[in-house]
C-alpha cells in the first residue's frame, strides 16, 4: 500500500491525527473497536500531555481499510473541545541508530 506521496504505508496501522487532548486511549479503543480486533493502540503523548494524535493497529487489514474510510473526517465532541478526527494508513518510521543499552 502507499500513501499520497506514493512512500509505503502499513495494511493494519492508522495514524489518528487531530484528537481532542482530553481523549485517552482507551476512548481511542472504543472508537475503533467495533470495526474488528486491535492488536495496539496508544495516544502519543509529550512531558505528560496528549500530542494530539496516536495509532491503532488492527490484526485484520480489511477491518483496518474499512475503519479508516469509516473514520477518516468524523467529528469528535469530547468535554466541549470538537475535532475533526484524520484517519490514514501509517507510514513506517524512517530507521533510527541503535542505541547502545549501556
Amino acid at each position: 500500500m502507499e500513501d499520497r506521496e506514493g512512500g509505503p504505508t502499513s495494511t493494519t496501522q492508522l495514524y489518528c491525527g487531530n484528537l481532542p487532548y482530553m481523549m485517552n486511549t482507551n476512548m481511542l479503543k472504543r472508537r475503533f473497536e467495533k470495526f474488528g480486533k486491535l492488536c495496539d493502540a496508544f495516544i502519543a503523548h509529550k512531558d505528560g500531555t496528549s500530542r494530539g494524535f496516536g495509532f491503532v493497529t488492527f490484526v485484520n487489514p480489511l477491518n483496518a481499510k474499512r475503519a479508516c474510510a469509516a473514520m477518516d473526517g468524523a467529528v469528535i465532541n469530547l468535554y466541549d473541545e470538537k475535532r475533526k478526527m484524520k484517519v490514514m494508513f501509517a507510514r513506517p518510521r524512517p530507521e533510527e541508530k541503535k542505541k547502545s543499552v549501556c
